[in-house]
């Protein structure tokens, strides 16, 4: 038996095959606020469609900015990968993601920015698993979904108290002035998609500084998507990945940056 040992306490790793999913998940939404500082952690109860079939994740994480978002499959250690955890994940990264979802998560959540969270789910969201034991062996089936894999171990006392142990997959971590990753549209180069598009006004023009000089780019949404177009000649830098980054000041200045 794997011990904790403090001055006046003992903690006992909690086997999964003592508990139900539904416990977990539980001790998972009480610990979200220090395991996903960024996020909102909630329950994400609700059918998702894909070419592949549907299902039913168990949270969701919400940036607090609204700069990305997780679907969440919670697993036991027991659980198995073929016949069960793979078919969830290839569905949630298939998944079919609009106006229900965004009902749901309002419904449910009043402090949520309808008009932010209704442009954050247009975008494809990241699938995430979270397994009480270490499962390495699982990473190159889920490599292909891009899917993170998170242990998060339950240790408890005579009290019934809980600490989690954490090990594993980091969910991406943003500088706090990035606003939004852009791409170069590969039909139209001199547009940029915007991937994070709740971060970006709907209309209107912006002010960019790019290599020191200031440049005036126009928002225009085209279908499910949102592009900045540069008034006047493209003033992108040479640049062989096609990704850029948006960038804010404190004082509220935009910049745009090369991914290296």
């Amino acid at each position: 038996m794997r011990k904790i040992f403090s001055k006046h306490e003992t903690f006992s790793l909690v086997s999964s095959d003592s508990v139900y999913e539904q416990d977990y998940e539980n001790q998972i939404l009480r610990f979200s606020a220090q395991l996903f500082p960024e996020f909102n952690c909630r329950k994400f109860k609700t059918k998702v469609n894909s070419l592949y079939g549907n299902c039913i994740p168990d949270l969701v994480l919400i940036h607090k900015d609204y700069k990305d978002w997780y679907i969440v499959e919670v697993e036991l250690e027991h659980h198995s990968l073929n016949f069960h955890v793979l078919d969830q994940v290839q569905k949630m990264y298939h998944g079919e993601y609009g106006e229900k979802h965004l009902k749901y998560l309002t419904e449910n959540n009043a402090d949520f920015d309808e008009t932010k969270l209704r442009q954050l789910i247009r975008q494809k969201p990241h699938t995430v698993v979270i397994v009480p034991s270490s499962k390495n062996s699982w990473k190159e089936s889920l490599y292909p979904y891009q899917t993170k894999i998170m242990t998060i171990q339950v240790w408890k006392n005579e009290k019934q108290e809980a600490l989690l142990q954490v090990d594993g997959d980091e969910l991406l971590q943003f500088r706090q002035e990035l606003i939004s990753v852009l791409e170069i549209d590969p039909t139209i180069p001199r547009l940029l998609r915007v991937k994070n598009m709740a971060n970006i006004p709907d209309s209107g023009i912006i002010q960019v500084e790019i290599s020191g000089s200031r440049t005036d780019w126009r928002i225009q949404n085209f279908g499910h998507g949102k592009w900045l177009n540069p008034d006047g000649k493209s003033p992108l830098p040479d640049n062989d990945n096609g990704i850029f980054y948006l960038l804010r000041s404190e004082s509220g200045e935009y910049s745009m940056e090369a991914k290296k």
